[in-house]
Formats: C-alpha cells, sequence, structure tokens
C-alpha cells in the first residue's frame, strides 16, 4: 500500500508540494481558528485548511475500542450543531454494519512440496456455504523468492472475530481440498508463522449518501468505500467518491 500511494504522488504534476507520512497514527483532531489541527503518535502536529476523511474510523464507534479511547475524535473536534453536515455523517455512520476479517499466515519450508504445487501465485475464494460455515472468505498461495509458501488465510466475521486453532485450520482445509493432493501435501507441511487482524472494516449496509462527502462550513470531505454509487464494488465506489470529490473541492 505505501508503494502503491507513493506512486501515485510521484504521477502528481507538482510533487514537492505534497508530503506524506506513513505508519503513523492520528492520536487527536481537533479545529482551532478555521484550521484543522492533527497530533500524530510522535507528538507532531499538522495543521491544514482542509481535511480529507477516506475512511470512517474516527468517526464510527468501532474505533473506540481499536483505539483505546472514551469518545468519538471526529466529535471531539466539532461540537454537535456546530455543522451540519458532519452531524449528518456521525449520526447516518454509526447505522454501519462491517465486515471485520482476521488473517491466518502459514509458511511452508518443503521445497519439494512447493515446487509440485506449479503455482507462483493463486487466490481462491471460497462459496458461501464455507463461508457461513466455517467463516473462510479467501485463500491465497505465493511463492517466496527463496522456494518456499506463503499461505494467507483471510476470514470474515458479522460480528465477534473469533481466534481458531491453527490444528483446527488444517484439519478443515484438508476436509475441504480433500480430492486434491497438491494441496493436501502443502497444507501438512504448513507452520502457523503469525496472526493479522484488520483495522480497516468493509461495510456493508447503510452506505452514506454522496451529498455528504464535503462541508463548506468545515472545509471537511469524505471519501471512501462507505459511500453510496449505485452499488459499485468497494474499490470502485472509493475510486469513485475520490474523483467527485476532488471536483468538489476544486472551485475552492
Amino acid at each position: 500500500m505505501i508503494n502503491f500511494c507513493e506512486e501515485i504522488i510521484n504521477q502528481s504534476i507538482k510533487t514537492e508540494k505534497i508530503n506524506f507520512l506513513f505508519q503513523t497514527l492520528t492520536k487527536s483532531i481537533s479545529r482551532i481558528n478555521n484550521l484543522w489541527e492533527i497530533k500524530i503518535d510522535n507528538d507532531s502536529l499538522i495543521k491544514s485548511k482542509n481535511l480529507i476523511l477516506s475512511s470512517s474510523l474516527i468517526a464510527h464507534p468501532r474505533c473506540l475500542k481499536i483505539l483505546q479511547i472514551n469518545s468519538l475524535p471526529l466529535r471531539d473536534a466539532l461540537k454537535e450543531g456546530e455543522d451540519q453536515v458532519v452531524d449528518c455523517v456521525l449520526r447516518e455512520v454509526q447505522k454501519q454494519t462491517y465486515i471485520s476479517r482476521k488473517i491466518y499466515i502459514f509458511h511452508v519450508t518443503n521445497f519439494a512440496t512447493v515446487h509440485d504445487f506449479g503455482y507462483q501465485y493463486l487466490q481462491i475464494v471460497f462459496s458461501n456455504i464455507i463461508k457461513n460455515d466455517l467463516n473462510f472468505e479467501r485463500i491465497i498461495f505465493q511463492r517466496q523468492c527463496d522456494g518456499s509458501m506463503v499461505i494467507c488465510l483471510h476470514c470474515s466475521y458479522l460480528d465477534t472475530v473469533i481466534d481458531i486453532n491453527a490444528d483446527i485450520i488444517v484439519q478443515s482445509l484438508t476436509s475441504i481440498f480433500a480430492k486434491y493432493k497438491i494441496f493436501l501435501d502443502l497444507f501438512l507441511n504448513a507452520r502457523l508463522i503469525d496472526k493479522m487482524v484488520w483495522r480497516a472494516s468493509q461495510p456493508f449496509n447503510h452506505l452514506l449518501p454522496k451529498e455528504l462527502q464535503w462541508s463548506s462550513i468545515s472545509n471537511i470531505g469524505f471519501c471512501g468505500d462507505w459511500f453510496d454509487f449505485n452499488c459499485c464494488g468497494g474499490l470502485e465506489t472509493a475510486m469513485n467518491s475520490s474523483i467527485r470529490l476532488v471536483d468538489l473541492i476544486k472551485p475552492l
């Protein structure tokens, strides 16, 4: 993602006027003297006339648990009644339900087994029956430069994210792929090396109307897959919302 963002910046007209920070967490957000002030985790302060949020995280109650805070950062920045658009965004986004994801990462060091597998990269999306029964969403096989392989199992949840024992995962996968020896050999040689819970979540209901994308009162804009763009896919929705937001800001 960092490389992707850097390439977008490199293709801009005036790259020297763009500063960017990665792997940085916003600690607080405030609006003082018509400027947005963002405090980040190294205690630096960023000031800006305009503020664009591509994620609903700091506006949705789920951030309270994720960031271990007691109040919504966007609500702290603008008290109720100061900005009708922001008030509406905060009210409506609370109605959204999100898909949470957890990834189990396995490593296979048996080079002969990886070689016999034949694929450099393979992604398989599971059926709805398997998703509903096991929470398995998709699985990715990626051969590494040293001849080993990494297997990433993506699990999705609508409510509570649960932890699945690695042995149970392997048993379930061997049952699903029982007729395919090349997969079974990989699973039997796989070792769990890490787990990752996505902090970003995908909304699947109550998308916000695009009329709420920009507020000229506070100079704040919103874009992402949490806006309604005629049933487009998540990525397409995010891109379309960004393009529309650019057009809204251009007159400024």
